[in-house]
């Protein structure tokens, strides 16, 4: 049953996710794919595998995920789910170096790494991935 339940919550952001990339800036060119490329690509692969996962969770009784066991496990499974969806609803309203950096740092610590590791990290993170889009791929991110 948790895994039909996993299914529909990822399917529900990545369909946002969607949603929220065909707002990006079109790309200068039509050989380079714009900004909304990659995001969409991965929301749509994200969407078939959740569509087997539930399949999966329909066709079997057994489950990989016990929603009986951990509590804790709720509270930060909800504040991941949330704090995606809050990403994605600010994602190209604001610079994608100070928005992601948070996303990752406030995850990082959700999920029990020290903030001296997380911070820096969650920069380092958010700044290479602004730079491999931009400068290597030519993908436009709000910066």
């Amino acid at each position: 049953m948790a895994e039909i339940l996993i299914g529909i919550v990822i399917i529900a952001i990545s369909l946002a996710a969607t949603i929220n990339a065909q707002s990006f800036p079109k790309p200068l060119t039509s050989e380079v794919p714009g900004s909304a490329f990659f995001p969409t690509v991965i929301a749509v692969a994200l969407i078939v595998a959740c569509l087997a996962l539930i399949y999966k969770g329909i066709r079997e009784k057994n489950s990989y995920f016990s929603f009986k066991s951990d509590k804790k496990g709720y509270v930060v499974m909800a504040i991941t789910i949330a704090l995606t969806a809050i990403y994605i609803l600010l994602f190209g309203k604001m610079h994608f170096i100070i928005l992601t950096s948070v996303y990752i740092g406030i995850l990082a610590l959700l999920f029990g790494v020290k903030w001296h590791k997380a911070i820096p990290s969650a920069v380092i993170s958010a700044t290479v991935v602004y730079l491999v889009f931009n400068r290597l791929l030519n993908v436009l991110l709000n910066g």
